[in-house]
């Protein structure tokens, strides 16, 4: 039961460090977009930072913080429990995009970064695992 609510904690702060990045890469791009110099450079870093680094972000906390507050759960019960509704959830998640398929070429590159999203995910939880691994040795 205790690893359920870790993983449900979990998802939490994937959210909140997801959301947190998001927000605040929006409002640097809302403020470059003012500006004349620079600007299609900045809205296409922006674009991919916040559509690929905020959920890795968001993967790392999930993975570095919910272990500091379940010190009684081992770190990779957390992650591999995490990572595991994670790709189940994506798996749900693209099979029912497939319900929905128009017949244009645009839907592959909505796959591809959904895909690139899953995996940012999941390489921040590794990440997230690795430091507490390394901190508590």
């Amino acid at each position: 039961m205790k690893v359920a609510l870790a993983v449900i904690v979990a998802f939490v702060f994937l959210l909140l460090g997801w959301g947190f990045l998001t927000a605040s890469l929006y409002g640097i791009e809302y403020v470059a977009s003012r500006a004349r110099e620079g600007l299609g450079l900045m809205h296409l870093l922006n674009r991919f930072l916040i559509w690929f680094l905020a959920p890795g972000f968001g993967g790392f906390l999930a993975t570095y913080i919910t272990p500091q507050i379940f010190k009684d759960i081992d770190v990779a019960t957390i992650t591999t429990s995490f990572i595991s509704v994670v790709v189940t959830i994506a798996i749900i998640f693209g099979l029912f995009s497939l319900l929905f398929v128009r017949q244009d070429i645009s839907i592959f590159i909505y796959y591809i970064s959904f895909l690139i999203q899953v995996v940012a995910i999941l390489v921040g939880a590794k990440i997230g695992k690795r430091l507490v691994i390394e901190s508590n040795a």
